[in-house]
C-alpha cells in the first residue's frame, strides 16, 4: 500500500504519469548493484506494466 500512495500521491502541481514513474525506477534500478538475472526479470515486468 504504501508503494501505491506514495506513486499517486501528487507532490507538486504536476502529478507524474505511470510511465514517467517507470522511467525514475529505470534509473533507480540502474544505481543499484543487482545481479543479472534481477535486471532482466525486472526488465521484462517494466515492458509489460507500460503495455
Amino acid at each position: 500500500m504504501f508503494f501505491l500512495s506514495k506513486l499517486f500521491k501528487p507532490q507538486n502541481t504536476h502529478p507524474k504519469s505511470v510511465n514517467n514513474w517507470l522511467d525514475e525506477y529505470i534509473t533507480i534500478l540502474a544505481e543499484r548493484n543487482l545481479k543479472p538475472k534481477t535486471i532482466e526479470i525486472k526488465t521484462y515486468l517494466l515492458k509489460v506494466i507500460r503495455q
